[in-house]
């Protein structure tokens, strides 16, 4: 993890982020402050974890949410996952410092909160999560998709708090709602989805 100046010219900070496995870093969002929110995936038993809202690894792979100040300094960092594999894809921050996430599970016991879907739908699911500014706290996560294979690879959010998060999915039965641009799986293999959620709560639109 490195963080340069606004000429590219010199280092604030560079840093090593890991554990004894393997770690990966798949993400980043920036909040005005210059805080750095990583997202990503660890298979690390003793990735660092600091005011943790899961602080102990849970499966195969599971995602990792780490928090840095200007300086680079830990402020939160927290393992989030089931007993089977995650990764987290997409990073956004609202204007208070809450964080959103797009990404997979494969977990039947993936966290949830106030969820949309608060059980698996298929084999491969897309999670979409929104966690407090401090870290400790899920505000909602959920299961998305249908009974194929779902991923999310991207968030937005805009200024009132609502979040986009788009993907793709192979799901025939992927969940749309009326008046939808396309309603149906157009295949042959995959599609691209977005969805809008509201702001606290994983309502769709």
């Amino acid at each position: 993890m490195s963080r340069y100046n606004e000429f590219g010219s010199d280092f604030i900070y560079s840093s090593c982020l890991g554990g004894s496995g393997d770690d990966s870093g798949i993400s980043t969002a920036v909040t005005r402050a210059g805080e750095v929110f990583v997202g990503g995936n660890t298979t690390s038993l003793n990735y660092p974890v600091v005011n943790a809202l899961q602080p102990m690894f849970a499966g195969v792979r599971d995602m990792i949410i780490t928090r840095l100040d200007r300086s680079g300094q830990i402020v939160f960092s927290t393992y989030l996952g089931g007993r089977g594999n995650e990764n987290a894809f997409g990073l956004a921050v609202d204007a208070p410092g809450n964080l959103y996430l797009s990404g997979f599970t494969t977990s039947p016991d993936f966290p949830t909160r106030n969820a949309l879907y608060a059980t698996p739908r298929g084999g491969v699911d897309a999670v979409f999560a929104k966690i407090s500014r401090s870290g400790d706290s899920l505000i909602y996560s959920t299961y998305f998709g249908g009974s194929g294979e779902d991923r999310g690879d991207y968030v937005a959010v805009d200024p009132t708090g609502n979040a986009y998060f788009c993907g793709w999915t192979g799901s025939l039965d992927f969940p749309t709602t009326p008046g939808a641009f396309q309603p149906t799986f157009g295949g042959p293999q995959f599609d691209a989805f977005v969805v809008k959620f509201a702001d606290d709560r994983p309502t769709r639109h």
